[in-house]
């Protein structure tokens, strides 16, 4: 077949032929279902086209791809979307926000279970996401993987799916083998409305042939990688051009570098972590080289053209948590996420430990003038300057113990990953809501405006906690509420003892409002 890659993006809006719509039939298939169920095989076996990437592993689908079918009689634009789960990071988050975005608009859900075993929690939260943004849009249940059913499970299996989808039209198929592709075809067909074609005839998918590059390159990956490491790998073409190859230059091809004309190809692997980096490359970077010499091959029949593919290998920390790293890479989050965003960026930029400390310096001071006003307003003079030269003092050194004592916690018992710098970074800036001890001063409810901060300062505190040690959220709120508790203590106890020393006003003041 004569292969095209769009030189542009299509809209639904784009007729390419003028032909009667009453017996053509066209529209938007979105394939929808949880990770590892086999809906790009599905794809790639009812287009007979290699549009998506496919591994054992799962979240191998994260961007939408489109796969046109187009015959005489119809014509389908199938959207293969990531695997609908709970994210436990911002990549997650942009993966179901992609894989809902894509029921609106579609004419068809063609929802894809693994009918082999019996559902699972993800499977009932794609039942919710397509009882919600689905409303009268036709559902097919495709019970795919039938090759790996159990004659004895099979009633039982089909009905507890069937259950999830009433009133949805359902099938027993095999991607793999092709068993009932043909009349899942027909079924799919039957159920579009009537319409014109929105693509050329030759073109069988939206994508440029340089994301298709940078995906067969990751599905090796994935193929060869085993553990945590596929999960945090993301692959960027840096160049691809038709070019003469130079003897002089290296690369995982097996291509004679002698032959000129061919297709050349640099693209750089990111991984997360430092200790990922050498094991990609293996031992004599053999490990790089067969990810390279599969890559090379697929991308061959791709491009139907010979191909020289450079690899590289570059350390991106925690890529799949920044908004801007994930729009870098080709993920399209969206741009407003203030909250966890902010967090994220002060996080990896150094040059904002300075302006960090100066918020809590800040925010110590007004916390100390606070106490001061409130004990003078009482007429305690001389007990209000020892409150405020020890809030200011504490204030500083609580928060640097609050990092420390997080930071531990959390990457001994709540499995994080961040270093102090990027706690201390990221919570200087949560230490905010402190300064509303400026507000001690009214009296009567100083000490439950110093309350209302401590509370506002742990959760202010649990998303730069969740951020900077790349924790999910129960593990976040551990840290945060044990570390946040034994700082209070701490505090307290020093207050205590500094006021059997007869600094019992400035010391329980500071002890008790934070």
């Amino acid at each position: 077949m004569d292969r095209q890659f769009p030189d542009t993006q299509f809209t639904n809006t784009q007729f390419t032929n003028t032909q009667s719509t009453d017996t053509h039939r066209s529209g938007f298939v979105a394939v929808v279902g949880r990770p590892n169920v086999g809906k790009s095989t599905l794809t790639n076996a009812l287009l007979g086209e290699k549009v998506a990437i496919v591994s054992p592993k799962p979240q191998t689908t994260r961007n939408r791809l489109l796969g046109i079918l187009t015959r005489d009689d119809a014509q389908v634009i199938f959207v293969d979307t990531p695997g609908i789960h709970r994210p436990l990071h911002r990549l997650g988050e942009v993966l179901l926000e992609t894989a809902a975005a894509t029921l609106p608009d579609a004419d068809v859900a063609l929802w894809v279970v693994d009918v082999s075993g019996r559902p699972h929690d993800e499977d009932r939260q794609v039942a919710t996401l397509l009882a919600q943004a689905a409303g009268a849009l036709p559902v097919i249940l495709v019970l795919n993987k039938a090759d790996r059913l159990l004659p004895e499970h099979v009633k039982e299996n089909t009905a507890a799916y069937a259950t999830l989808a009433p009133g949805a039209d359902s099938l027993l198929v095999s991607a793999t083998r092709g068993d009932n592709l043909e009349t899942l075809l027909a079924k799919i067909i039957a159920t579009l409305p009537p319409g014109p074609r929105y693509y050329p005839e030759d073109q069988f998918t939206d994508q440029q042939e340089r994301f298709m590059a940078a995906e067969l390159v990751r599905e090796q990956a994935l193929l060869h990688l085993h553990d945590e490491v596929p999960h945090g790998i993301a692959v960027a073409v840096n160049e691809f051009k038709e070019r003469d190859v130079s003897a002089n230059v290296t690369g995982t091809s097996a291509v004679p570098v002698t032959s000129s004309g061919m297709t050349y190809i640099s693209a750089t692997i990111y991984v997360e972590r430092e200790t990922h980096k050498p094991i990609l490359l293996g031992k004599g970077g053999e490990m790089l080289k067969a990810i390279g010499q599969g890559a090379r091959r697929e991308i061959e029949k791709l491009l139907d053209t010979r191909v020289y593919l450079d690899l590289w290998v570059k350390v991106r920390p925690k890529w799949r948590t920044k908004d801007d790293e994930l729009r870098r890479l080709g993920y399209q989050a969206p741009r407003h996420r203030l909250d966890k965003d902010f967090y994220e960026e002060v996080e990896h930029d150094t040059s904002y430990s300075q302006d960090a400390l100066i918020v809590v310096i800040l925010v110590s001071l007004l916390g100390a003038f606070g106490g001061f006003l409130n004990l003078v307003f009482a007429g305690q003079i001389g007990a209000a300057i020892g409150a405020f030269i020890y809030r200011a003092v504490i204030g500083v050194a609580g928060y640097y113990l609050w990092v420390f004592v997080a930071q531990y916690i959390g990457t001994r018992f709540f499995k994080g990953t961040g270093d102090f710098g990027e706690v201390q970074r990221a919570f200087g800036f949560a230490y905010a809501p402190q300064a509303l001890n400026l507000l001690a001063a009214i009296p009567c409810v100083g000490w439950l405006i110093g309350i209302v901060a401590w509370i506002w300062s742990i959760a202010t505190g649990f998303i730069a906690i969740r951020q900077s040690l790349d924790q999910d959220d129960t593990n976040a709120a551990l840290t945060v509420i044990v570390s946040g508790v034994a700082v209070f203590f701490v505090i307290m106890i020093i207050g205590i003892i500094l006021g059997t020393l007869g600094f019992a006003g400035a010391a329980l003041t500071g002890a008790f409002s934070g």
